[in-house]
């Protein structure tokens, strides 16, 4: 499994977002996710009616503050673990990654660099 850390900017970023959360209805518990996005397209018609296709997310590993709805089905015990404080979710695809994924900050959001091994 890709090895987990957390700049200390990143770290600080994460607890704010956190701390600025809205409340949710029901119980649930604030995470950092780590995952694996496929990136998005979206396509549109060009003046001659073919299709036009757009990158507007690339692929990549992406980091995002998100509540976590614990249940019986998905127990947060099983799918989460604490690093520097925060309450990580590692994308199952992590497991099978070498290297390091660096979480960091700028600009006011989460990034991820993939260093391999």
């Amino acid at each position: 499994m890709a090895a987990i850390v957390f700049t200390e900017s990143a770290r600080q970023l994460a607890q704010q977002l956190i701390e600025d959360m809205p409340e949710f209805d029901g119980p649930s518990v604030s995470i950092v996710a780590v995952v694996w996005s496929n990136g998005a397209r979206d396509n549109r018609r060009g003046r001659d009616g073919k299709a036009i296709w757009e990158v507007t997310e690339a692929p990549g590993w992406k980091s995002v503050v998100a509540p976590w709805a614990e249940t019986e089905e998905v127990p947060l015990a099983q799918n989460t673990f604490l690093l520097h404080g925060l309450t990580v979710f590692a994308d199952p695809k992590a497991k099978s990654a070498a290297g390091t994924l660096v979480v960091d900050a700028a600009q006011g959001k989460l990034f991820v660099e993939h260093q391999a091994a």
